[in-house]
């Protein structure tokens, strides 16, 4: 074409003024945590009755500015060639995903564009905000989550559960719970979108070095830059250092998120045209009606507290119901290998109230992140266990993480049945992790642990059984 098309004020903001159909769309986001950007771009190609053609486009800092544009015309004359129009939007997308470099005081940097895969947007024009644009469709409408069970208690604890997701991903990202699900402020989220976030901190975690990350490294800035752009924070109106992603704690906090945002879309995927809970769950869950194993599981838990948690509140927690669990893959691999590995244990596993459901869902997981000022990990990265209830319990809480808060009062211990097979016994911590020829470590207290620990190689050593509801 040569020449680029004037862009000018569209009158009359988001509306089609009578261009009725998109043919063309993309939507945009820049995340850029040194130039404190937080704007999002949306790219249109518009049609009118008249077969005549123009480009429209949305941007803005999100929740602060919005600003419309429209190119349609060349000279005076109105767009008819499509392929005139094209060659245009294809430039622009081209040069957003480019970027530009910028320099001022604090020294040069890149700002460019990620592009956000959304399939109903909430930014651009009224051709597209919240029209779908792919056959995806996602749900998650908790009334419909709710109406399998028909034991109350498990109703009000998968009701919690639920809430506690929503409220963990609401409250550390820009995102929101919708009839849609999930939602970015551009548009509801997808499990390829979240695919696509998990790439840059993978990228992240093979450049720590002690835990650390370096702010100078131009990696570690791009890498911010697109996670931040495809899961957007409430930076307000300032991205501090504080916000970005610059140690291992950071990073372990951000692919538990992500976990956490997984299970959330796969449970309204799974919703699709009313579809009942326990289809969307997968995983078998009821109270435990047996007094025998209910008091001996009380029993279990209680003599198993730690000497050394005596006098704190975690000490103090009572039972209050338990729950039988079966997550049926997890179940059958853990049967599948039964003759491979010998020395079963029941032992305990905790977690924040907030992985609960992925958990129920799906299983345990072995975390990508050591992290050990979050989650006590000192043997590297794999399935911990503990014989003290009051050990696991401490995860359930703010203990290892000062930061984090549940909506409720009470917490939820897991029992699960754990083959060690053969196992390395050390008395301290071990953070190259269990040798080979191992199938796990029994760390046991002693030097400096307070505690025994347990940890796994592999997840197909344990299957978790039941999950307790304990409170103050």
């Amino acid at each position: 074409m040569g020449k680029k098309l004037k862009a000018k004020d569209a009158i009359n903001g988001f509306k089609n003024d009578g261009y009725t159909e998109t043919i063309k769309h993309k939507t945009l986001f820049c995340g850029n945590v040194e130039g404190n950007n937080n704007k999002h771009y949306s790219l249109e190609i518009q049609k009118n009755p008249n077969g005549e053609f123009r480009i429209f486009t949305h941007y803005g800092r999100l929740g602060k500015t919005d600003n419309y544009e429209i190119r349609d015309n060349y000279e005076g004359c109105p767009l008819t060639d499509l392929s005139f129009v094209e060659q245009e939007f294809e430039e622009i997308l081209k040069s957003k995903l480019k970027g530009k470099t910028i320099k001022d005081d604090s020294g040069t940097r890149t700002e460019k564009y990620e592009l956000v895969d959304v399939f109903a947007p909430t930014v651009g024009s009224e051709n597209v905000r919240g029209k779908s644009v792919k056959v995806v469709e996602v749900k998650a409408n908790k009334k419909e989550i709710l109406n399998d069970y028909s034991h109350p208690e498990v109703t009000r604890i998968l009701k919690q559960i639920i809430d506690e997701n929503v409220h963990n991903i609401s409250s550390l990202t820009s995102l929101k719970l919708t009839s849609n699900g999930f939602e970015t402020p551009l548009g509801p989220v997808t499990k390829e979108h979240i695919q696509k976030a998990k790439e840059p901190l993978d990228l992240l975690k093979n450049l720590l070095v002690d835990g650390k990350l370096n702010q100078e490294l131009r990696a570690v800035k791009e890498n911010n830059n697109k996670y931040f752009s495809l899961i957007p924070h409430p930076f307000g109106s300032k991205i501090r250092i504080e916000d970005w992603i610059l140690d291992e704690i950071k990073l372990s906090e951000e692919f538990e998120l992500l976990d956490n945002l997984k299970s959330a879309v796969q449970m309204g995927s799974a919703l699709q045209n009313s579809s009942q809970q326990k289809n969307a769950l997968g995983s078998d869950i009821d109270v435990l009606e047996d007094k025998h194993e209910f008091n001996r599981i009380e029993k279990y838990i209680y003599d198993s507290r730690a000497h050394n948690h005596q006098g704190t509140d975690i000490y103090r927690y009572k039972v209050k119901q338990i729950f039988k669990i079966r997550i049926p893959n997890e179940r059958s691999r853990f049967e599948i290998v039964k003759s491979k590995y010998d020395n079963e244990k029941e032992l305990f596993h905790g977690s924040k109230n907030c992985n609960l459901l992925s958990i129920i869902k799906s299983g345990l997981i072995v975390p990508p992140c050591n992290a050990s000022g979050v989650t006590g990990r000192m043997m590297g990265n794999y399935a911990y266990f503990a014989c003290n209830s009051t050990k696991s319990m401490n995860y359930c809480t703010s203990f290892w993480n000062k930061s984090y808060s549940s909506k409720s009062d009470n917490i939820f211990l897991f029992l699960s049945n754990v083959r060690l097979g053969k196992y390395l016994t050390v008395y301290k911590s071990t953070p190259s992790g269990i040798p080979r020829g191992h199938d796990s470590i029994w760390a046991k207290a002693g030097k400096d642990l307070y505690n025994d620990e347990f940890v796994i190689n592999k997840l197909e050593q344990h299957t978790l059984t039941y999950m307790v509801e304990l409170k103050r």
